[in-house]
């Protein structure tokens, strides 16, 4: 009988309820289209964000699972940075999404589990709002609406990568026991509510800093009135003993290190920018978004195109509020009941509003450094707690709710006797409001086939793994690998990852290599220390080099034998990397220098002219034989043959018709290959070419040395071989498929020249290019624009002789001819990623 009244009574509720449950549902549904689809369709990896952040929450879940088992520790890995490991102090685990999704992955595919922890965090979020809202407003209609306005926000849907700022359910169920403990006077609601508030640390730290923050807040505001009643102190005293007792088992780890804090705390020395306009703009919606960027005059570019994502510098969607909702609240202020009722939750609402706006003031993409707000200042007097706030967005969190429960109180008065027909319509148009277009990752799975090799391997706990390219993005990827093999990693990622981690990389020759992006190839000069990095690596128990694209480390093992290749990765065995360190070392060097230079998509420029000059009419095989693989790669600008006559007369045969005498080749290309056999001839010692090539060219960067052929990088005496030959070049990636190798500068006190050495730029678009200079108050006192053409090398100069004293940055940034919408990408080596511009120098003017 008592299993029957329960079930009847959990009945009853939920049909007292239903309106939600349906509501909610389809919501949930609408708004995350077509998630829900790949809940149940196995066949494809799918994900509903483009965020590289979501596979860390793929290795928190699998993780988990370990620590469990008793396999990990809570603070402390070697699976990833092996063999020194790593840190997880300050890592954002998510336990409450761990749990679920980890669970979830025991009946079903990971990403289809991912999906469904996803829309479960959504209507777990928006439940608890509802639950607070029913008892703060007793309507449940009413509760119905800020339900949504909570839990459908862009701050909860727009973070499907990040359940350890989005998943903010404990923020309304803590205040909701908070408020029946005081009216109650129940002590075991305010110890529920504070347990609740402590079990926030391990949801998420941002999520829990806000917490403390509005339930300070809210305890100020009932002791207003009631600061005389020793109950009332009794009952805080209950909560905070309650938040402390579960909260210092994850905060002690944190400030028991000050350095490891003081590190942790200063991650960005530059706070990721907020626009006041974010407010009032969904810039991810298919409708709405166009019409306001032309109403505000924005200045940045709407990306509305679906399932890709496009950043917008300067903006953040999570942080949209919604028209309606604002004009309910107004409605409400005008009504003097209502408008008593709605004060406190408003004054609870400013300090977040205005903390979310970060330390200086943006709008419109317009920095005004002369204002600075109040987190400037919070910044200084408590760091911990508010420099850790590198994206001030967060305080989002303490938005919401206010926002949910002013614009109910607004709705009330206006609702008429079809009050429900109305808040549905109400929540329609809300929903309408916040929806956007959804950053989609589809996975193919033909990534992970290595994965089978690996697992057919002998002596699996021996097996170590070395990924490549190396960098912050590439590691969050690397991580999912790792939830998949399980096996430990030479580099990895957490949340704020601690620099001493990179302790052991940074020591050896061979990783250091990797990280930085450059190829390293065993030479005469190197080959004790080559063999003792590669011998280190083998003690350490590493077994497999994986390498994932064909980037500039590939000429690194270019002299290796695979164990493993298909199109996503090549994967080597560590003990044949001693193959790639003959005793015959030049030959070697030569091989390695020509793939490197030619069948690396990502370094070559293409468009230049290549020149090969004999002794005869009469090409060598060997000559000719390179000069067919170079030539054959990509599309050149002209390929000329030069020999001399028995009369010691230039004899010139071009590809191009416009270069058919010397002065048309000097007038026309700042960089030039060269290719000759230097048994027979040489650029410096025969008459017929010094009096013209040597003049106007210098060697700069040799890519193949051989007995019978020698290819050279030419470039005009004027601009510095440091463009070339540099160890690590600059390299940036833009978004767009531009490519800048590198960049140099010359700097005096009267002109600033700039050197650009451009890849890919054989494109079918037009792209500009802007260096501009600023000054330490971060006004831009100097610019000049130019064409990205299709040749390799750029140059320009900027008068700064009229400049005053001071520092100065410059920065340069791409943008579309056609559009004038700048372009984003990130520099390959570190993997730092830009939206707009790129700082490429800075310099200090002394008069």
């Amino acid at each position: 009988i008592g299993v029957q009244d329960a079930m009847l009574k959990i009945f009853s509720t939920l049909r007292h309820h239903l309106h939600f449950i349906l509501t909610v549902g389809i919501l949930t549904v609408a708004m995350t289209w077509p998630t829900i689809v790949f809940v149940f369709n196995t066949d494809v990896f799918w994900l509903p964000i483009s965020d590289s952040d979501v596979w860390m929450k793929f290795w928190d879940a699998w993780y988990g699972k370990l620590i469990i088992t008793g396999q990990a520790d809570f603070y402390f890995t070697d699976l990833l940075f092996y063999p020194h490991g790593l840190s997880l102090v300050y890592h954002n685990f998510s336990i409450p999404h761990m749990l679920v999704f980890g669970g979830l992955q025991a009946i079903m595919p990971a990403s289809n589990a991912y999906n469904l922890t996803y829309l479960l965090i959504i209507f777990s979020t928006t439940s608890s709002a509802y639950i607070y809202l029913c008892y703060l407003l007793q309507d449940k209609w009413l509760g119905l609406l800020g339900a949504v306005i909570f839990g459908f926000s862009q701050h909860v849907l727009g973070h499907s990568h990040h359940p350890d700022i989005g998943f903010i359910a404990t923020l309304p169920l803590s205040l909701y026991f908070f408020h029946r403990g005081i009216l109650e006077q129940r002590g075991k609601w305010m110890v529920i509510s504070g347990v609740l508030v402590g079990l926030t640390v391990f949801i998420g730290m941002y999520i829990f800093v806000c917490l403390l923050l509005t339930m300070g807040m809210y305890i100020l505001g009932f002791a207003i009135s009631r600061w005389k009643s020793p109950g009332f102190w009794l009952q805080i005293a209950l909560l905070l003993f309650a938040v402390g007792c579960i909260s210092i088992v994850r905060i002690y780890p944190m400030i028991d290190n000050p350095q490891a804090l003081d590190s942790a705390v200063n991650k960005r020395t530059e706070e990721v920018a907020t626009d006041l306009l974010a407010y009032f703009v969904n810039y991810r919606h298919p409708i709405i978004t166009p019409m306001f960027y032309t109403a505000f005059d924005i200045n940045t570019r709407p990306p509305i195109t679906p399932f890709r994502k496009t950043s917008v510098h300067g903006w953040r969607h999570t942080s949209y509020l919604g028209y309606l909702p604002l004009v309910l609240i107004g409605l409400g202020f005008y009504q003097t009941a209502c408008r008593r009722k709605m004060l406190p939750w408003l004054m609870l609402m400013l300090p977040f509003l205005v903390l979310r706006l970060g330390a200086v003031l943006r709008i419109n993409n317009q920095k005004f450094p002369d204002l600075p707000l109040p987190k400037h200042y919070l910044n200084e007097l408590f760091p911990a707690i508010f420099r850790v706030f590198h994206e001030a967005d967060h305080f989002q969190t303490g938005i919401l709710l206010p926002l949910a429960i002013c614009s109910c109180y607004g709705l009330m008065t206006m609702l008429k006797p079809r009050r429900r027909r109305v808040i549905l319509l109400v929540v329609a148009v809300i929903a309408f409001e916040y929806y956007h277009l959804p950053y989609a990752t589809v996975i193919d799975v033909r990534e992970f086939a290595y994965m089978q090799w690996l697992d057919e391997q002998e002596n699996q706990d021996a097996i170590r793994l070395i990924h490549l390219p190396m960098g912050r993005i590439r590691s969050k990827h690397y991580g999912l690998h790792q939830t998949l093999t399980g096996y430990p990693q030479a580099e990895g990622l957490a949340s704020r990852t601690p620099p001493d981690a990179y302790a052991y990389i940074e020591e050896n020759l061979l990783l250091n290599m990797g990280r930085q992006h450059s190829s390293i190839r065993c030479s005469l000069s190197n080959q004790i220390e080559y063999l003792s990095a590669l011998d280190n690596l083998a003690k350490a128990g590493f077994s497999h080099i994986v390498l994932h694209d064909k980037s500039r480390l590939s000429a690194s093992l270019v002299a290796v034998e695979p164990s493993y290749s298909d199109k996503f990765v090549t994967v080597y065995r560590l003990e044949d990397l001693h193959r790639g360190c003959p005793e015959f070392i030049p030959g070697h060097e030569s091989v390695a220098h020509y793939q490197h230079l030619f069948f690396s998509p990502t370094i070559a420029p293409r468009y230049e002219t290549i020149l090969s000059f004999h002794p005869t009419e009469r090409i060598t095989n060997e000559a000719f034989s390179y000069y067919s693989k170079i030539s054959s790669q990509g599309e050149w600008k002209s390929l000329v043959h030069i020999w001399h006559n028995t009369r010691n007369e230039i004899i010139i045969q071009s590809s191009n018709p416009k270069f058919s005498d010397q002065d048309s080749i000097v007038a026309d290309n700042d960089a030039i290959w060269l290719i000759y056999n230097p048994q027979q001839s040489h650029p410096q010692t025969m008459d017929a070419y010094a009096e013209w090539f040597s003049r106007y060219y210098k060697p700069c960067r040799r890519f193949l040395e051989r007995n019978d052929i020698i290819v050279d990088y030419y470039l005009r005496t004027f601009i510095p071989c440091k463009l070339v030959d540099a160890e690590s070049p600059l390299k940036v990636l833009y978004d767009s498929g531009i490519q800048l190798s590198n960049v140099v500068h010359d700097i005096d006190s009267r002109q600033a020249a700039f050197y650009l050495w451009w890849s890919n730029t054989v494109i079918n678009h037009p792209y500009d290019y802007s260096i501009q200079i600023f000054n330490k108050q971060g006004e831009k006192v100097r610019q000049v624009d130019d064409v990205i053409r299709r040749d390799a090398i750029a140059f320009d100069s900027i008068d700064i002789s009229m400049l005053d004293e001071g520092e100065y940055a410059v920065r340069l940034i791409v943008y579309d001819f056609v559009t004038k919408a700048s372009q984003s990408g990130h520099i390959h080596r570190t993997q730092q990623l830009f939206e707009r511009d790129l700082e490429i120098a800075q310099f200090a003017i002394r008069r």
